[in-house]
């Protein structure tokens, strides 16, 4: 009965972004880092960063079809393994590598790579997903099938929320914690209606913006890095720059282009 509520929605409501929408496959893009450029302050430690841990609730629901009903303004979709995430073959990878790609590219270490063994790395980067939330509002105004038509007078289809947790830390070569902090990204709203659909999945870019501000209090703590590194920071060189806190109309605007006018 519930695939065919689904079947039902799609076919009466093509722009039904949370359910119907093939989600994009991800991709992630490092910020921009300005390195220090002293010769003597080269980098000489490795980074390997393993496999994060999977510490989301197992828990989803799907009320989409409420929205069927007669008098019932909008149906709820919670998912805290969102649809975006079934093309990621293995989540805990995927922020895993995405976080070896933010280290190499800030340059504060001689190598940074994914390992399922960090046997030789001086520093151990761990992490563990908290949070992937995705929520969504599919609205039917209460007119059940007859919803296209406060459609087509410019009423929002469906609002959607994105919301990302991740717990990162950096250990030593004999195990010991150095540094470790729960970064929660911007959440991601969007609205959704009939004649400007904008994508309802944005989270590389708030992963994108956990891991600069992950790399920045790195830099400023001076931990989990070789000493030269330390040392040039400490002593004037080129902070790093990274992109910086972006509202969520601003991460809107990066996830689809121009803003809307």
């Amino acid at each position: 009965m519930k695939r065919y509520h689904r079947f039902l929605l799609c076919l009466i409501f093509p722009f039904l972004a949370a359910g119907c929408a093939t989600a994009v496959a991800w991709t992630y893009q490092p910020n921009a880092y300005h390195a220090p450029a002293a010769a003597q302050a080269r980098p000489t430690a490795t980074a390997a960063v393993l496999p994060f841990e999977d510490r989301r609730e197992n828990l989803n629901y799907d009320h989409t079809a409420y929205a069927l009903i007669p008098l019932v303004p909008y149906g709820r979709l919670v998912k805290h393994t969102p649809p975006g995430m079934q093309l990621l073959v293995n989540p805990p990878q995927y922020f895993a590598k995405a976080l070896a790609d933010e280290l190499r590219a800030s340059d504060l270490y001689k190598a940074a790579y994914f390992a399922q063994n960090p046997a030789g790395a001086n520093f151990i980067f761990k992490g563990d997903i908290i949070n992937t939330d995705f929520k969504s509002k599919f609205y039917s105004y209460g007119t059940s099938i007859f919803a296209g038509l406060t459609w087509m007078l410019g009423l929002p289809v469906a609002h959607v929320t994105n919301d990302l947790t991740l717990k990162l830390a950096c250990e030593n070569s004999n195990g010991q914690t150095l540094f470790q902090k729960t970064y929660s990204a911007t959440p991601y709203h969007v609205w959704i209606d009939m004649y400007y659909l904008e994508p309802n999945i944005n989270y590389p870019n708030m992963t994108k913006q956990i891991y600069g501000e992950f790399v920045q209090d790195l830099a400023a703590s001076g931990k989990c890095m070789s000493a030269p590194a330390a040392q040039a920071l400490n002593s004037g060189a080129p902070a790093l720059a990274h992109t910086p806190r972006l509202p969520r109309t601003a991460l809107a605007d990066m996830a689809h282009g121009a803003p809307r006018s």
